[in-house]
């Protein structure tokens, strides 16, 4: 991982699929109550092998990325082919 300020950016494939596959993105952002150093140290751990420490990094990364996304699964749809009821 290489490490610019707050911002995690991959330095290799395997970083760039698990950010992309894991958390929706290419560059993350670590918020202030975290450290960068140890989210990078995590995500590389992570990238080598099946390591629990992507669940690590997206507990802390929740709050910031809940925040920034509308809640899921609260629009009703209906289906137009649906029959209506009455």
């Amino acid at each position: 991982m290489r490490i610019q300020g707050r911002t995690l950016r991959p330095s290799n494939l395997a970083e760039r699929r698990l950010l992309l596959s894991s958390l929706g993105t290419q560059t993350l952002r670590v918020p202030r109550k975290a450290n960068p150093y140890l989210i990078a140290r995590r995500l590389e751990r992570a990238a080598k092998d099946n390591h629990p420490d992507v669940l690590f990094v997206c507990d802390i990364l929740r709050e910031t990325h809940c925040q920034n996304r509308a809640p899921k699964g609260t629009l009703a749809t209906s289906d137009s082919d649906a029959p209506a009821s009455d």
